[in-house]
């Protein structure tokens, strides 16, 4: 083209690049010129816009020209483009065209045309965003090779590349697949290991593959944080203590504290409070928060106490949680609550010369006594499942209070003698023999074991040495008539020794 033409490309004006709502630098470099006028390539991606203001060193009438998506705004005098679909073979275009007219002879005009070829290309993506955020929580236990986080990054479109980066940082369990494009765990996660976060970025950067290309390069960018616990457990304690008269508020308040408290992979959703058991209006009432408040004046003590002095009650904490990748976690325990009486002087009731006196004639009537001070009352269990003789008694005086019973069978019992007032009981323990008469103190019973044998045990199976002495007999003779089976003289000395055995422990 001549000079004019020259001149009029080089005034060419770009106004800005940018995402959906800016403009692309179109520069005047051609990379052809025909016979019909000058045609550039422009690179661009979709939802960009390219605007131009064409200028002439003479005034002319300027026309626009081209694809769907060219237009030309008169008023501003400038050419915009913006492409929604991919298209980098060049068949979008604009045929920009200025004429100039001689205002002194209308017959005598020059024209100029320009060709602006677009090649549009589509956006780096990762999960559909130029930039977010992720967090995954990986409950532990996991095995090398698990997949943790596969981000999904948008196809490079013929005529770029895409190359993706991630550093993270050093850590024994989570790397980087380059070649998936994808996080994993690179060793096994032990079931015991403490919890673990790391963060990290990961980087896609979209390129022109064409020299000198004007397409600026697009990143897009993911920002990751991995972390994992174990599966999600109540760490607060299973047993609180508390007191009556109690003024130490936070004895009286139980927090609900998990392994994933501040966590930022885990959040806990839920907690629940069961109602406490046995139930006590007054004792357990929950925030709604995660904690529990007591109020531990509203347990009632019976009269007669019995060492150590506190009641258990007990009521469920259940935690659910969600992790970061939606992973539902939940754990449950029953919690104790002791509480324990109010500290108080106590005194506790005297017993002295415990006599048991069995009847002369029949040892199985028995009458015991025994010197009590300072109780409320006295009570006597005769071991035979027979009921308890109760008796009340004077605090203020120290006498000697007795009370018979009649056996039906003869064994040996356990009876137990106590005294007791508000402040708890003194015991005895007494084994009495109705064969003999006689009798001895002893220890309490073990827990969870009788107190003393039934009436009639042992007695139910009085005829089991008979059977086993008459089955040796039988099989003695036996053997008498069949002499070579020895078979039957080893029956013969099982049976009487099992008679022997069981007659002794009857």
């Amino acid at each position: 083209m001549n000079g004019n033409a020259s001149r009029m490309v080089s005034v060419m004006a770009v106004v800005a690049l940018v995402l959906c709502s800016g403009a692309i630098v179109f520069s005047p470099d051609a990379d052809a010129v025909d016979s019909e006028g000058e045609v550039y390539t422009l690179e661009m991606r979709t939802g960009q816009t390219c605007i131009y203001v064409p200028t002439t060193n003479l005034d002319s009438e300027i026309t626009v020209t081209g694809s769907e998506g060219v237009t030309w705004d008169a008023e501003k005098g400038t050419m915009n483009a913006t492409f929604g679909s991919i298209d980098t073979s060049g068949d979008l275009n604009a045929v920009v065209k200025a004429v100039w007219t001689s205002t002194v002879d209308p017959t005598v005009t020059q024209s100029a045309e320009q060709t602006i070829i677009f090649k549009i290309y589509g956006h780096v993506t990762i999960d559909g965003y130029y930039e977010s955020s992720v967090s995954k929580g990986v409950i532990g236990g996991q095995t090398a090779g698990t997949v943790v986080y596969s981000p999904t990054i948008s196809q490079a479109t013929s005529g770029t590349e895409t190359v993706v980066t991630c550093d993270i940082p050093e850590n024994d369990y989570i790397g980087w697949d380059a070649e998936n494009r994808r996080v994993v765990i690179v060793e096994d996660i032990p079931e015991d290991v403490d919890a673990f976060s790391v963060s990290f970025d990961i980087v896609a950067t979209n390129s022109s593959l064409s020299e000198g290309s004007s397409l600026a390069d697009e990143t897009a960018t993911v920002h990751v944080t991995v972390g994992f616990g174990q599966d999600l457990t109540i760490t607060s304690p299973d047993i609180i203590e508390t007191y009556v008269g109690c003024d130490d508020a936070g004895r009286n308040t139980y927090v609900v504290q998990t392994n994933y408290d501040d966590a930022k992979f885990v959040s806990v959703t839920g907690i629940q409070i069961g109602q406490v058991v046995p139930s006590v209006a007054g004792l357990v009432a929950s925030k709604g928060d995660g904690t529990v408040t007591f109020d531990p004046d509203a347990v009632e003590f019976p009269d007669r106490p019995v060492r150590p002095y506190y009641q258990d009650y007990s009521f469920s904490v259940t935690v659910s949680g969600t992790s970061a990748d939606g992973t539902e976690v939940q754990d449950s325990k029953i919690v104790t609550l002791r509480v324990w009486a109010g500290l108080n002087y106590i005194t506790m009731p005297s017993m002295e010369d415990v006599i048991v006196q069995p009847d002369e004639g029949n040892k199985l009537s028995v009458t015991v006594s025994a010197l009590i001070g300072g109780a409320d009352g006295i009570s006597f269990d005769w071991g035979d499942g027979s009921d308890v003789s109760d008796q009340k008694t004077r605090d203020d005086t120290t006498a000697r209070y007795s009370a018979s019973h009649d056996y039906e069978l003869e064994n040996d019992y356990l009876i137990t003698v106590s005294a007791y007032n508000s402040s708890g009981e003194n015991v005895v323990y007494i084994m009495y023999d109705t064969t003999t008469g006689q009798s001895y103190e002893t220890d309490p019973p073990t827990p969870g074991q009788p107190e003393g044998p039934s009436g009639d045990e042992g007695y139910d199976l009085w005829w089991l040495p008979i059977l086993f002495g008459v089955l040796a007999v039988v099989f003695a003779v036996a053997f008498a008539v069949r002499p070579g089976n020895y078979a039957l003289v080893a029956l013969a000395a099982i049976c009487a020794l099992a008679a022997v055995a069981s007659y002794f422990l009857m």
